[in-house]
């Protein structure tokens, strides 16, 4: 089973058109994403996990690193 944070990784770099062997950065935004790549993760991330995020939660600011998406989906997925 893939683990919570390698598919947050999946996701992203599917949305950035990057291969899996690049490197990538904690903060979303040192990766080069932005608010329209943002909510695309947010999208798919409520459809894998089967989650609906609240308005308050989809603006970037408030999830900006892959650790805080991670420990949002492990805290509203259970």
């Amino acid at each position: 089973m893939i683990s919570i944070r390698n598919q947050v990784e999946q996701f992203i770099y599917e949305l950035m058109d990057r291969p899996p062997s690049a490197a990538l950065h904690n903060r979303l935004v040192d990766n080069g994403f932005d608010s329209i790549m943002f909510i695309r993760l947010m999208v798919l991330i409520e459809k894998k996990y089967g989650i609906e995020i609240q308005d308050e939660f989809l603006i970037m600011e408030n999830m900006s690193t892959i650790d805080e998406v991670v420990v949002f989906i492990q805290n509203y997925s259970q």
